[in-house]
């Protein structure tokens, strides 16, 4: 069993800073001195207990979290002392972004308003996460073992909440779920693609009501959090249920975040056409043809829309493009074809854009497929002209691939939202973690050049240990191990 990482002892052993047995009712020292026992804290209080000014005097001190975060964080709560709050802080500080001055949403921005909630599944998963993240950014293996034993009493918290109709659906149990999606991520316990958490996040997202417009603000922040993952993983691995999860919830402000929700729902559309299509064993009948016709008609004005969505945005969400007149050694090749770098007003502002290059990836990769079955077919069948060309479809693919490079060391905090060359030490997890989506559906491209595979696995060892994805670290090593040849 491992050592507790707070102190457990009565407030009477602690205010004396005396060892406690811990014995209940009363400990034995104060038996011992005549006096009454005044009892323990709860373990809500030793994991989320309130500052009083003794301990915001010595939050204000220097921290190791000053260290490891790589500087001040004024917008959420102070460190304190405990090994747990020190997690806590350090977690908050790398994976949450509040919303931006342009109508960019947050990401995780109420989770701060929620720290001091009694639901003992929130508050277990919130630690697991935590922990686990501190450990793999320290090397302590203490916060490794508590970490898996607050994960254990999550998943048992969470058991008892999801079936409690009065609970299974709230907002703190759907939080503890994706906290908990978060800590399998950082563990690296499981592939990117195989979450064992997707089932819960389905199932309780088709019980919640899909009206947003009768949503508080947090609930609809933390749907939209849920939904434009499960919208990201059905286009990349064809999961109708995702997707049927996401159409009952339409946003009715027409943003441009809805706008791209909207067309990554064509992209899995039209790609799932194409893949029943060139499924077919008999595409010489008349319905198949007309099916694959009409299937790849839908395809082609999905990628049309795509390459016109960036002209579309307003000039606040327009991602802008430096170029560096000496490439600094630490992102040398991470640029686009032209060289540059881009810039996001916010992490969240680059994640949208992380969607939708991993959107015209997608919508690629399903065209060139189509474009080979009809190779095999005989020529009769096929006697037109498919637009667009297969030159035109791997340009746009491959400009893809190279528009993520581009993306990346904003991403990874090398570089500002004024381009210039990030001088500190201040970068935060939360842009490593959207950038892994994009190089995992990166590295699914079969025309890769050798120099774009070696950028991509850079990419996953940096996410991997400079950040403490360890998700990332294991994809990298898998994709070595299946790819001997590749470099």
């Amino acid at each position: 069993m491992s050592r507790p990482i707070w102190s457990t002892g009565c407030h009477a052993c602690r205010k004396m800073k005396k060892k406690c047995d811990g014995a209940k009712p009363g400990c034995v020292r104060c038996k011992k001195a005549g006096r009454e026992c005044p009892g323990y804290r709860s373990a809500q209080q030793v994991m989320f207990r309130s500052m009083n000014e003794s301990a915001m005097a010595r939050a204000n001190k220097p921290t190791m979290l000053a260290t490891i975060s790589g500087g001040y964080n004024p917008f959420f709560i102070q460190p304190s002392t405990d090994w747990a709050q020190f997690a806590i802080s350090h977690f908050v500080y790398h994976y949450v972004e509040p919303p931006s001055e342009y109508g960019l949403p947050g990401y995780l921005e109420f989770l701060p308003t929620m720290l001091n909630s009694a639901d003992s599944s929130l508050q277990t998963s919130l630690l697991a996460a935590s922990l686990a993240n501190l450990a793999n950014v320290s090397g302590m293996e203490q916060l490794h073992t508590e970490s898996r034993i607050q994960y254990g009493r999550a998943l048992r918290s969470l058991h008892t909440a999801l079936s409690d109709k009065a609970t299974a659906t709230d907002d703190h149990t759907l939080l503890a779920v994706v906290l908990l999606q978060k800590y399998e991520t950082i563990t690296g316990n499981v592939d990117l693609e195989k979450d064992p958490h997707e089932k819960a996040t389905t199932a309780m997202m088709r019980l919640r009501r899909p009206d947003h417009e009768s949503l508080s603000n947090r609930s609809s922040s933390l749907s939209r959090v849920v939904l434009i993952r499960k919208e990201i993983k059905a286009m990349t691995d064809r999961t109708d249920s995702n997707m049927e999860v996401g159409e009952r919830y339409v946003d009715t402000k027409q943003t441009v975040g809805s706008g791209l929700r909207m067309l990554l729902r064509d992209v899995f559309i039209a790609s799932r056409g194409l893949e029943v299509c060139t499924e077919a064993q008999d595409i010489a009948t008349g319905s198949h043809m007309t099916a694959f016709t009409e299937a790849w008609k839908f395809a082609v004005e999905v990628y049309n829309h795509l390459i016109l969505w960036p002209s579309t945005v307003p000039p606040a969400w327009k991602m802008k493009a430096y170029v560096f007149p000496m490439t600094p050694s630490h992102i040398d090749g991470l640029t686009n074809r032209e060289g540059q770098v881009y810039a996001f007003s916010s992490l969240q502002h680059g994640a949208v854009y992380g969607a939708y290059q991993c959107s015209r990836i997608n919508i690629c990769q399903s065209l060139r497929k189509a474009y080979r079955f009809i190779h095999q077919q005989p020529r009769q069948l096929f006697d037109s002209n498919f637009e667009p060309s297969q030159g035109e479809v791997l340009e746009t693919l491959n400009s893809a691939v190279d528009d993520i490079f581009g993306t990346s060391p904003f991403m990874l905090g090398d570089v500002t939202s004024n381009g210039q060359l990030n001088a500190t030490n201040e970068r935060r997890a939360l842009g490593a973690f959207f950038l892994l989506r994009s190089v995992y559906v990166a590295l699914s491209v079969d025309t890769l050049t050798q120099p774009q595979s070696r950028k991509l696995l850079h990419l996953l060892g940096r996410i991997g240990s400079e950040f403490g994805i360890k998700t990332a670290s294991n994809r990298r090593d898998k994709w070595l191990a299946q790819h001997p040849d590749r470099l």
